[in-house]
């Protein structure tokens, strides 16, 4: 199959899929009615457009019973509870417009306080003031494996890389 094809098809599924969720009101219900507590993340990934390479903007909704509490040392590990909805959407677009496309989700899915919203943003700085502003109350949590990258991107920074104080 070639890239053509797979690029007219998606296109025309994804039109598909948004007049669907633009006039179906059922299609936001399981989210609705899912137990746990929302979830939302959000990053971007290089992909290579008909205008060259550009950001894909990256947001998914969860709800999800809270997991067991952990140390940092059984992180990796960790089994969470699976999520009871998911509600997942894309689009190469600058920040601030992914952004309203953030809070119009928020919206169809019944995210009204964001006081109760954990909000997982990966480390770009784009994301923390996406989430600042289209979550107000949210707690922004990063998480640890993105956390341990900066701390190694500082360590790298202050001793020599690959020296033993760096590691």
């Amino acid at each position: 199959v070639s890239d053509e094809l797979i690029r007219h098809v998606s296109y025309r599924e994804g039109a598909r899929i948004e007049a669907w969720l633009d006039t179906d009101e059922q299609a936001y219900q399981q989210f609705l009615l899912a137990a746990g507590q929302v979830e939302v993340e959000i990053d971007a990934a290089k992909v290579n457009s008909v205008d060259g390479w550009r950001d894909i903007k990256i947001g998914i909704f969860a709800k999800r019973e809270p997991g067991e509490k952990v140390t940092p040392d059984q992180w990796a590990k960790r089994n969470l509870p699976m999520p009871t909805a998911r509600m997942a959407f894309a689009h190469i677009e600058e920040a601030v417009d992914f952004g309203k496309r953030c809070r119009d989700w928020a919206d169809c899915l019944g995210v009204i306080d964001t006081s109760t919203v954990s909000v997982l943003p990966a480390g770009a700085e784009w994301i923390w003031n996406l989430a600042k502003e289209s979550f107000p109350h949210a707690f922004e949590v990063l998480d640890v494996f993105h956390a341990i990258e900066h701390f190694g991107s500082a360590a790298k920074g202050v001793y020599a890389e690959g020296s033993a104080e760096a590691k």
